[in-house]
């Protein structure tokens, strides 16, 4: 199912997860020039990295070691 939450195209798939959520992110870099690629895994590391409105780094840091479920990578598709 496709929707369209705040001008962002959004994928969504339901099925049985065992409650767990599996999110991707997906970038346009086709605007990153070949030299800056390298910055990108520095980006990734700050989308799992900082605070937000409702939860501090150190929350958000214990949720992701008492579970293992985030997992980032990168794929250029140029």
């Amino acid at each position: 199912d496709i929707e369209n939450i705040n001008g962002i195209k959004t994928y969504k798939k339901e099925g049985d997860t065992n409650k767990i959520s599996y999110v991707s992110f997906s970038f346009d870099t086709s605007g990153v020039a070949n030299k800056d690629l390298p910055t990108l895994n520095l980006l990734t590391n700050l989308l799992i990295e900082v605070s937000t409105k409702n939860m501090s780094y150190d929350d958000i840091s214990k949720k992701i070691g008492s579970t293992h479920a985030v997992k980032r990578e990168i794929c250029l598709l140029r």
